[in-house]
Parts: structure tokens; C-alpha cells; sequence
């Protein structure tokens, strides 16, 4: 099977500058150029998902890791991030048989005092810190029957990870944090303050990429976006052997409360990976967008959950109709319906069945258009992918959907020359969504 990479740096609204759009490119391409490399040479597809977030999470332009992360309302960078594996994820490359996840939360990252990160160093990459609790979960009960935690939170994520870890000390950590960051929190301050007096811990949403580089990113000019861009950062990834891990990253709302946990940390909310086995499909999912939304929603596992029943072998229906039925259309009725504005997106891969007939594009051989749909219009019937002669192979779809704004991501499979990337945009935000994939041979 051929090795496959999905990588996401958010969804909210981006810059639409030829700068901005340039730099968030140039990150994206090189990240999963990078990614697919690592699989080309046998990495298993967690080894590859952790990298490719490490990277993102190394970017000023994301909202993850250190560099770039919004700060809390006690001025300090707290982060979460998830993974999870369908084999696993073993570090000896050995399947445990069944998934296995790992979640950090509100991980004090840089700018606290000793005290609150109770150790003498800070991870460097929360990536690493989720991969060594889903380890964990992977390796089941210790020897004397303890079960392992599936998600760590605080600064207890500092102690609780292993020595091969790479870490940081705090002087180190808080030399990362840059101008932009310090000057935002400033901003989103005095417009806190100036709402009611005081700060209350909700947060702002923040635009994460305002002011990253003058030259570069810019701040959008429409009134009130500054508010509404969630830059979590994600990866999707399969291996050759049919291997699927998720993963995310985000350094979370702008002011939040200290300790404030969101969808990148938790089961089911931000994340989901399984293997393709017994008419049960392959999926990896990556989320992204306002993260008490998303924890309500329980998106990643519900969708997956969705696309598992599915009988039809149409995975683009079955997205566009859970993107509309319960994110717009709120048919779990979990959101507030005072509140209009939905702030959701994500990458979904899909690994199916050979029982869909052969589209007519992507005549080259390499994929096809599944099409897409916007403004939530009806979904059309598709033929999408195609199975080789002996009616073996699977059928490898990627879907995207969003509706926010935009939702930058690059995508590259080993049977593809370049990487392509996508800055996916509609005219609203909040309101109607965006739905597109590719299949792939």
C-alpha cells in the first residue's frame, strides 16, 4: 500500500496575502515532503505523524508548541496534543493488535515559575510528550497490574514522561517565546479589560499568525477576525502496511484560564485512527477549530463512528452529511444555539473496500477529484477511486472540511511527484462549511 501523508496548520482565517500564503506553503510542502521521506525509508506511520507535528509545532506561523502558541491569562505558554495508532504505535515497530491513544493537557511549557512545572526541565515538544502516554496505553498493565493513564495533565506531564524525551530547560523554553506572542497577549489584554474591567479566563480566540513576521503575515483587515482563528495543527498518516496514526497539537485559546484543556487533548474529540480490517474501514482523523465546540461534538469519533456504518462505500457523503446535520446543524443539540457561529475543520482519511466504480479524471494515474461542495449545498453521487484487476486493493480517499473561513493543509501520497496544498476558503465564516477530497491509486 502506498504511504500517504496529510498535514493541517488550522482552520480559521488566514492572511490571504501572496506572503503569507507562500510562507504557510513552504511550511506545509516541507513538512510533508520531510514525512514521506521518513515512510519511504520504513518509518512506521507514528514515528512519521510525531515528526511531522514536531515540525509544525517548531513554526512560528501555528498555534502549537512553544514558538508561536498563544499565551494563558497568567501570561505563561500552556499546551495539549494527541496521537493516536491503530496498530499501537509500538516504538519496536511491533503491532500491540489493537488502538491505543495518548493526551497531554495544559502542559506548562514556558514563561512559568519552577514551581508550577515541577521539574528542573520542560518537554520540548508536546508531540512527544502524547507519544509516550500512548506508548503507555499501548504496553497495558505494568507489573503490578497498574493502568496506565491515557491522558496527563499539568505540570505532572514533565515527571511523568521518560528520559528519552527531549527536553529543555526553562531558560531555554522561555528564549522561544517571541515579540509577536508577548505583544498579543498585550492586545488581547486591553481588549479583555476593556470589555467589562477585568479579565475573566474565557479566552480570545486569537489570530495566532498576526504579526509573525511584518513581511510575511499579516493581520487580516476584516473587522473582528482577529478573534476567530483557531491555528491547531495536525497530521494524518498511513504507512505501507496499512498502519494509520492521528495526531494534533495546540498551544489553545488566546487568555485562557491556566489549566484550560481543549480538543487537542482528549479521546475521541480531537484525533482517531483505526486499520482497515472485516468491511470496517480505515480512518485517521485530525481536528481543529474551537475546542469546546469540538469536545461537545465528540467529532473525531462520531465521524468515524459514521463512516464505520456506512453501506454505501460514500465516504463524501457521509462527511458533508455529519458536517451539516450535527456541526451546522446542531442535531446533537450539545451547542448553544445563541451562538451561530460554528468553528470546526478537519483532515479525514479514508481507507475502504474496492466497491466503487472507476472515476473518469486523474487519468494520469496518481488520483482524482472527489469534487467538492461549499455554502453546504447537497452532496452529489461520486465514483471515487479504483481497484486493480484482482479487486485487492483498497480504496484510499482524503477529505477536508471546514467552516471557518479557511483551512490551510498540504497533502502527498508516495504514488505523487510534489505535495499539493490547499488554502480551502469560502466568502463566511461560522456559518456554511466547505467540503473537498481526493482519492488516490
Amino acid at each position: 500500500m502506498a504511504p500517504l501523508v496529510a498535514v493541517h496548520a488550522g482552520a480559521g482565517i488566514h492572511s490571504a496575502t501572496p506572503a503569507a500564503l507562500a510562507a504557510y506553503e513552504a511550511l506545509l510542502a516541507r513538512t510533508t515532503l520531510s514525512t514521506l521521506a521518513l515512510l519511504r525509508g520504513g518509518c512506521t506511520a507514528t514515528d512519521a505523524a510525531v515528526h511531522a507535528v514536531r515540525l509544525l509545532e517548531d513554526s512560528p506561523l501555528t498555534n502549537a508548541g512553544i514558538c508561536g502558541a498563544n499565551l494563558s491569562l497568567a501570561r505563561t505558554v500552556e499546551c495539549d496534543a494527541a496521537i493516536m495508532a491503530s496498530d499501537g504505535g509500538r516504538r519496536d515497530g511491533r503491532s500491540s493488535g489493537r488502538q491505543a491513544f495518548g493526551g497531554v493537557g495544559a502542559v506548562p511549557m514556558a514563561l512559568a515559575s519552577p514551581t508550577d512545572t515541577l521539574a528542573d526541565t520542560v518537554v520540548a515538544h508536546p508531540i512527544d510528550a502524547a507519544r509516550w502516554v500512548m506508548d503507555g496505553d499501548a504496553a497495558g498493565r505494568d507489573a503490578v497490574g497498574r493502568v496506565p493513564p491515557v491522558l496527563v495533565a499539568g505540570p505532572h506531564v514533565h515527571a511523568y514522561v521518560g528520559p528519552s524525551v527531549p527536553r529543555l530547560s526553562p531558560a531555554a523554553a522561555a528564549a522561544l517565546v517571541c515579540d509577536t506572542q508577548l505583544r498579543r497577549y498585550d492586545r488581547h489584554m486591553r481588549l479583555l479589560e476593556g470589555d467589562d474591567g477585568h479579565a475573566d479566563g474565557r479566552g480570545v480566540h486569537a489570530d495566532t499568525n498576526a504579526g509573525v513576521n511584518a513581511t510575511v503575515v499579516k493581520e487580516d483587515s476584516e473587522p473582528g477576525a482577529e478573534t476567530r482563528v483557531y491555528d491547531t495543527v495536525g497530521a494524518v498518516v498511513m504507512d505501507d502496511t496499512g498502519a494509520i496514526t492521528a495526531a494534533v497539537s495546540s498551544g489553545g485559546i488566546s487568555l485562557k484560564h491556566p489549566g484550560r484543556v481543549g480538543e487537542a487533548a482528549l479521546y475521541g474529540t480531537g484525533v482517531w485512527a483505526q486499520r482497515r480490517s472485516s468491511g470496517r474501514p480505515g480512518v485517521g482523523i485530525s481536528v481543529t477549530g474551537m475546542g469546546e465546540q469540538i469536545i461537545k461534538l465528540m467529532v473525531a469519533s462520531r465521524l468515524a463512528e459514521r463512516l464505520g456504518a456506512d453501506t454505501a462505500g460514500d465516504a463524501g457523503h457521509v462527511v458533508t452529511d455529519f458536517v451539516e446535520r450535527d456541526v451546522l446543524g446542531n442535531g446533537s443539540r450539545l451547542l448553544d444555539d445563541r451562538d451561530d457561529e460554528r468553528c470546526v475543520g478537519f483532515v479525514c482519511l479514508v481507507v475502504a473496500d474496492p466497491d466503487c466504480a472507476d472515476t473518469d479524471s486523474g487519468s494520469d494515474g496518481s488520483g482524482s477529484d472527489c469534487g467538492s461542495r461549499s455554502d453546504s449545498q447537497p452532496p452529489a453521487k461520486r465514483h471515487c477511486g479504483d481497484a486493480d484487476q484482482t479487486g485487492q486493493q483498497p480504496r484510499v480517499e482524503l477529505w477536508w472540511a471546514h467552516t471557518t473561513k479557511s483551512m490551510a493543509l498540504a497533502y502527498m501520497s508516495a504514488s505523487d511527484d510534489r505535495p499539493v496544498f490547499e488554502m480551502s476558503v469560502q466568502a463566511t465564516h461560522g456559518r456554511r462549511a466547505v467540503v473537498s477530497g481526493r482519492s488516490f491509486r
